[in-house]
């Protein structure tokens, strides 16, 4: 595949963001590798059963913020 004229190969990784300047390219590379790893420990946590309500703590902003 090309993009943007340059020829792209498997594994290859492209960041197709035109305000991503050069300099920040690694922390951006950093940040997609953080956020791969966060879904996928979800995804187990999802299989064994969690709930996106307590995951991403809805639980406690939604129950919590009930006045007895």
């Amino acid at each position: 595949m090309t993009v943007g004229g340059t020829k792209t190969n498997p594994g290859d990784i492209v960041i197709l963001d035109a305000d991503v300047p050069a300099a920040a390219q690694e922390a951006a590379l950093k940040s997609a590798a953080e956020r791969v790893t966060n879904e996928e420990e979800a995804r187990e946590r999802y299989r064994g059963g969690a709930l996106t309500y307590d995951l991403q703590d809805y639980r406690a902003k939604v129950e919590g913020s009930r006045k007895s």
